[in-house]
């Protein structure tokens, strides 16, 4: 298969000088809804990892079919393919090393840097700074009585007094990164985290980039290296971190059907996703091929049945574009990066439909979001509902997909999609769970939907949050453990589906509860709930309230 599809994408996009004919009755176009999906679910494309051999396979086989419908390209070198760069994660590089004297403490085994750290050399003398607090309890002030600190590396417990259950009572001044900002507003030249609290889990020592870092280096030490710096106070300690960015490649897949029309419609779909599994798996096992049938081959087999239906009807109202993302799996990277590149115009789009997990429709009910960004969808979607479908809406544009990437760019935007299931982000996401007969509902759906905006005007634009926070999507790397319910229009997030195991599961959380505030951040919908999300770190605890049925509930969580 790798080597078939590596040929056609060595021919020109003009060879093919008309479109295939394509069959558009109801069993034709099943057909090729299950014929999509079950080529890029199954196992040899590896999982579709952004930046893999897998991702390869696949954005190949998009732009395969692309040729077949004989779409253009928008792009400058007159391919398919929109490259970026996007970075994964990052890991120690060669030279980062703790030494006092002449006691080298050994990488990740005694020590290691914290995502906040910077890539720094220093050399200079330790002292013990306690819980590295100053709090409005005037007993916690462990700055109060010291005296010439600046430039000294500060040693300073993870925890705090009185041990992880008083860690609320600090409101926030207690987590690293407030520890760290004290600590640099104090002079410190570095700092060095240990932790004797047997209640409070270590650091995470995997380097996240969604932090923003430090001016200083910042690490951990275990238990022996923390007790050597301690009786080491205003001895010379030199500290040199080294962090390198692991940088991949991705592409976009982009076809583009010119009518010349005075807008432009785009429908979107994300065709990556987790590859062997890592940190955004459920599934606790060994490697394992996520072969994501419904996240998301089965939004692309939309997008590309979609198209080809607009090219067999020539339909011309407007210009269209059909677009693979890549890297939806790292945060939306491909979309974000579609949306900044200018390689179109984005004044000329009228809308963006984007569908991600549209395969496992139950009880005849579809969902679907950003129904506020403009107030024609409403009425749109109701008339465009000939099968009768209960349709679940949200008013909001943000919200985990695509979709969000246009919305911060003032367009209006609908999420297609199911919902969630136990398979999700596992192993078992296979194409043999889906209901292609369902998957051609939602698609005619859309289709009829479209032939409703307005030709000769653009559509209007309404934001739905109330404050933008750039043009970016919230970034975050830790997780309650659950689904959100998308359709839910109420004040907070609702919870769909509680992930077994997760610490949702732990602390008692259930399905339907209504997240209303994290910590000190209030959560009103789904944009709060990401941003309150991204002020927590692996380790930290805090206080999850819950709206269930007429009462208030208080959860407290320690995020993993």
């Amino acid at each position: 298969m790798y080597r078939i599809v590596l040929i056609v994408l060595l021919l020109p996009i003009g060879l093919f000088l008309s479109a295939q004919e394509f069959e558009m009755n109801e069993q034709a176009r099943i057909q090729r809804l299950n014929e999509d999906v079950h080529l890029l679910a199954s196992d040899s494309l590896l999982g579709r990892e952004a930046g893999t051999k897998g991702e390869f396979m696949a954005m190949h086989y998009l732009a395969q079919k692309f040729r077949e419908m004989n779409l253009k390209s928008v792009l400058p070198d007159n391919t398919y393919f929109q490259e970026f760069e996007f970075v994964p994660g990052a890991t120690y590089k060669y030279g980062t090393k703790l030494k006092i004297g002449e006691r080298f403490f050994k990488l990740k085994e005694e020590f290691y840097p914290l995502s906040w750290s910077a890539s720094k050399q220093i050399e200079a003398k330790v002292i013990d700074m306690g819980f590295g607090l100053i709090s409005n309890d005037t007993l916690t002030n462990d700055y109060g009585s010291k005296d010439n600190i600046e430039d000294k590396i500060f040693l300073m417990e993870t925890s705090v007094p009185g041990g992880i259950a008083n860690f609320e009572k600090y409101e926030g001044k207690a987590e690293l990164k407030n520890k760290i900002k004290t600590a640099q507003e104090h002079g410190a030249a570095a700092v060095i985290f240990h932790n004797n609290d047997p209640d409070m889990k270590n650091p995470s020592d995997e380097l996240s980039l969604r932090v923003i870092p430090a001016d200083i280096p910042v690490v951990f030490v275990k238990q022996k290296a923390s007790e050597l710096l301690r009786s080491a106070e205003n001895k010379t300690v030199e500290l040199k971190v080294r962090i390198r960015k692991i940088r991949k490649e991705a592409y976009n897949v982009i076809g583009f059907i010119d009518n010349q029309a005075p807008y432009t419609l785009v429908f979107g779909a994300h065709y990556d996703h987790l590859g062997m599994g890592g940190p955004s798996s459920r599934y606790t096992g060994p490697p394992k091929i996520h072969n994501g049938a419904d996240d998301n081959a089965s939004g692309v087999a939309g997008i590309l049945e979609i198209a080809r239906k607009l090219v067999n009807d020539k339909n011309d109202k407007f210009n269209y574009l059909i677009i693979g993302f890549s890297a939806e799996e790292q945060g939306l990277v491909g979309s974000s990066y579609f949306t900044e590149s200018n390689v179109y115009d984005m004044d000329k789009i009228t809308a963006m439909i984007n569908f991600d997990m549209i395969g496992r429709m139950k009880n005849n009910t579809m969902r679907i979001a950003g129904t506020g960004t403009s107030s024609h969808w409403d009425e749109m979607i109701a008339k465009s509902n000939k099968e009768d479908l209960t349709i679940k809406t949200s008013k909001s544009g943000s919200g985990g997909s695509d979709q969000m990437s246009f919305y911060l760019d003032s367009i209006p935007v609908l999420f297609y999609f199911t919902g969630s299931h136990k398979d999700y982000h596992t192993p078992a996401d296979d194409a043999e769970k889906l209901d292609f007969a369902s998957m051609l509902q939602i698609i005619e759906t859309v289709e009829r939907l479209s032939s409703y905006i307005p030709k000769n005007e653009k559509l209007e634009f309404i934001k739905t949050e109330s404050k933008k926070s750039g043009r970016s999507p919230t970034k975050y790397t830790v997780t309650l453990g659950v689904m959100p319910d998308h359709s839910f229009n109420g004040e907070g997030m609702r919870i769909g589906s509680v992930i077994q195991g997760r610490v949702s599961d732990e602390v008692g959380m259930k399905d339907g509860d209504i997240v209303i505030q994290m910590g000190e951040y209030k959560v009103t919908d789904m944009m709060s709930y990401m941003k309150a999300l991204s002020n927590f770190k692996k380790g930290n605890s805090t206080i999850v309230k819950i709206k269930r049925g007429n009462k208030i509930l208080e959860k407290k969580v320690q995020f993993k």
